[in-house]
């Protein structure tokens, strides 16, 4: 077998585990910054699987297949891993996550590159405030980017 077609069973078989993930996930209560069987599981995927792992994440969460809690709980953590494994494709994730089309896992998002703390996300942020409709929102936003800016 090449090894494409391994990568390709491999890329499945990770897409597999990370949709069943977070459809275990469903229903499961969130707390901030407090860890929960599905925040352990998807920083141990992470871990392992780096760049790949999270690219199923943002698919699976663009795709619409993931419920905006658990989508919204995995942004911050997301955030929360620091500079550990896959950081420029997490930190791309949570910047394109600012345009979702759910207010709640923009939320996620902002609070993900908070956690971060890396002012390159700054151009991203400031262009989601400038679109944000949602006046809890854009005060999170304004206070990521007063973070960010170190204003």
């Amino acid at each position: 077998m090449s090894s494409q077609v391994v990568e390709q069973a491999d890329a499945v078989a990770l897409r597999r585990e990370v949709e069943g993930l977070c459809g275990a996930a469903r229903g499961e209560v969130f707390e901030d910054g407090m860890e929960s069987r599905f925040s352990r599981a998807l920083l141990r995927l992470i871990e392992e699987h780096e760049d790949v792992a999270v690219r199923e994440l943002q698919e699976a969460i663009e795709g619409g297949r993931v419920d905006a809690p658990v989508a919204a709980e995995a942004l911050r953590w997301l955030g929360l891993m620091g500079q550990g494994p896959a950081y420029r494709r997490r930190r791309r994730l949570l910047e394109e996550a600012l345009s979702a089309d759910c207010a709640e896992v923009r939320d996620g998002a902002v609070l993900g590159v908070m956690y971060l703390d890396d002012p390159h996300a700054l151009g991203d942020l400031r262009g989601a405030l400038a679109r944000e409709s949602q006046a809890w929102l854009r005060r999170g936003m304004e206070q990521a980017i007063q973070q960010l800016a170190r204003e």
